[in-house]
């Protein structure tokens, strides 16, 4: 159903982040915000470890039932 209410949750370091609740369902609950979704995360390439903080720029359902993230990082890695 479409909605209009005032959500709140904890992202990163415990930080409570607003958002607007547009559609909910027993299942699920789509929300706006103004700003973005914004995770820590840790990657192990080729035996090193690579730490970034990103946002979440994208979700999509695969056909296999699965979900793929897309994350674009908002910090410059080493050397820039």
């Amino acid at each position: 159903m479409e909605i209009s209410a005032k959500v709140e949750f904890v992202v990163e370091g415990g930080h409570i982040m607003e958002a607007t609740g547009i559609d909910l369902s027993e299942t699920g609950i789509g929300f706006e915000s103004d700003e973005p979704l914004t995770v820590a995360l840790t990657v192990t390439v080729d035996g090193e470890e690579i730490t970034r903080l990103a946002r979440l720029a994208r979700v999509a359902k695969t056909e296999g039932g699965g979900y793929l993230f897309g994350l674009e990082f908002t910090q410059p890695g080493p050397g820039g």
